[in-house]
């Protein structure tokens, strides 16, 4: 059976940087269950806590230690697509109260700035009008780390 899961999950990774927790010596996992839906796409899994470095990691450009972040068991949806690295960094789910994305506890550390900016799209006579929080890194903040 776990030769059947290796596979599946080379099949589904084949090509893309994937994040395993075997190859991290600051990895916990917590008890904690996550159910996300982003737009067509959907998983669930288990809450952990790790040391995430921003930009290029031989380099890092920023560390930010005791990041809570979902882990997936399940994903649906995200073979088919291009996608690569990690969802959900910046993004808020309104139903986990206690839950702050990777990003947004990065500028909680002061490590980056917060950029609002607002896109706007019409699909037919509907305009469709998306938010977006970019995060800046601030250099006097980590020049040292």
């Amino acid at each position: 059976m776990e030769a059947a899961t290796e596979h599946l999950r080379n099949f589904f990774t084949r090509g893309r940087r994937v994040y395993d927790p075997r190859d991290s010596g600051t990895f916990v996992e917590t008890k904690e269950e996550f159910d996300a839906l982003f737009g067509e796409f959907e998983a669930s899994g288990i809450y952990s806590i790790e040391t995430v470095v921003f930009g290029d990691d031989r380099n890092k450009h920023l560390v930010a230690n005791g990041i809570k972040f979902g882990r997936a068991k399940q994903a649906y949806g995200f073979h088919a697509s291009p996608m690569d690295g990690v969802l959900g960094l910046g993004f808020v789910d309104p139903h986990e109260e206690d839950y702050v994305p990777a990003l947004l506890q990065a500028a909680e550390l002061a490590l980056v700035k917060p950029i609002f900016t607002i896109f706007l799209k019409h699909f037919g006579g509907k305009a469709m009008i998306y938010l977006f929080r970019f995060l800046v890194a601030d250099p006097p903040r980590f020049r040292h780390l």
